[in-house]
Formats: structure tokens, C-alpha cells, sequence
């Protein structure tokens, strides 16, 4: 075998719709949520060919500032030494993410860059629930996307439908965004949170 042939994977870890709140006891559905983000940070940060994390929104349930900063303080308790990127999902305030998640392993850009993939960090939020990706985000995509490259795009709210409830809130102009994809043939992925379940389309 050609050893120069081979290409180091680029492995990319994404959590998800941690909904903490300001006092790290209190429970979502049943669950201590910041034990929860505890557990699955102190995970990574045993995994050694994790290259990036990449949260897809819906940190806070409360809204509070402090449930930003219990966040970050996981973060920091589990010693993350990955370089961690993040987008905005409904309950999030966009100026609240990125007056919190500052500093080594935060990483604010949207655009993340291996050998031969782009990573793209697009903004769904809407002043509703529901997920709207706007004419401005999608311009966005179509001037950064580098087409000697694949890229995978991720996002908060899921752009096709998943068959319950969280339907009502999915991403609302779907037809724009599917549209735009058949104008862009190197996208090969798309990857959400917001679903609450695992699952492939």
C-alpha cells in the first residue's frame, strides 16, 4: 500500500440542544442537562482524533446569561483542548454566543477548512421557533463555498421533514434551500440538531 496515498480523516465531533440553565440542577424533560454536557465533554475529551466540535445550537433553555457561562465553565471543568466552533439555534441569542464562547477552544468563524472539505456553519434562527435560512446566509454560502472542494453544511434546524411533531418547527423555506443545493453540486452533506433523536437521511 501507498502510505503517501492515504488521507488523515477529519473528524468532526457535534453536540447539540444542551438547554442548560443558570443553576446546573435544574431539569429538562427529566434530566440534569448540565450533568448530561459534562458527560458527553468529559467523552471527547478522550477521544485523540477528534479534530473540532461543533455545537449546533440550542445552548440555553432559560435565557439567562448565566446559563451561557454554566456552558463555558463545562467547558472549561473538562479542560477541552479542541478547537470548538458553534452556531445559533432557536433559543439562542447570537450576541449572548459570542460575548460567552470567547477564547482557546471557542472559535467563532463559520467556515472550517481540511485538505479537501469546507465545513460550513450556516444561521437558521428566525424570531420564531420554526427556521428560515435568509437571502443574505444564502449568499453567504455561494460566495465562501470553494469548489475544488466537498463541503458539508450544518445548521440548527433540520431542512427536511422528520416525520413528528418537530415538523412545525423545522426550516421553513426548504424549497429556497433544496434549490440552492442543485445549484451547488460539491455540497455532499448536511448535518442539523433540533431533532432531539439521532437520525439518517
Amino acid at each position: 500500500m501507498n502510505h503517501a496515498l492515504m488521507i488523515k480523516p477529519f473528524v468532526i465531533a457535534q453536540i447539540s440542544d444542551c438547554h442548560l440553565f443558570a443553576d446546573i440542577k435544574y431539569q429538562h424533560y427529566g434530566a440534569i442537562v448540565y450533568d448530561n454536557l459534562i458527560d458527553t465533554l468529559s467523552h471527547l475529551k478522550h477521544c485523540s482524533n477528534v479534530d473540532v466540535i461543533i455545537f449546533t445550537g440550542d445552548l440555553t433553555q432559560d435565557h439567562s446569561g448565566g446559563s451561557y457561562q454554566r456552558f463555558v465553565d463545562a467547558v472549561q471543568v473538562c479542560q477541552i483542548d479542541i478547537p470548538f466552533y458553534y452556531l445559533p439555534g432557536n433559543h439562542d441569542d447570537v450576541g449572548k454566543l459570542d460575548e460567552y464562547l470567547v477564547g482557546y477552544p471557542f472559535d467563532k468563524n463559520k467556515v472550517i477548512e481540511s485538505s479537501d472539505w469546507q465545513v460550513l456553519l450556516l444561521n437558521s434562527k428566525s424570531d420564531n421557533p420554526s427556521g428560515h435560512l435568509s437571502t443574505k446566509t444564502l449568499q453567504w454560502l455561494q460566495h465562501v463555498i470553494d469548489l475544488n472542494k466537498k463541503q458539508l453544511l450544518m445548521m440548527h434546524h433540520h431542512p427536511i421533514d422528520v416525520g413528528y411533531f418537530i415538523d412545525r418547527h423545522g426550516l421553513v423555506n426548504q424549497g429556497e434551500f433544496w434549490q440552492k443545493l442543485q445549484e451547488i453540486p460539491s455540497i455532499k452533506a448536511i448535518a442539523c440538531g433540533h431533532i432531539h433523536q439521532a437520525l439518517d437521511l
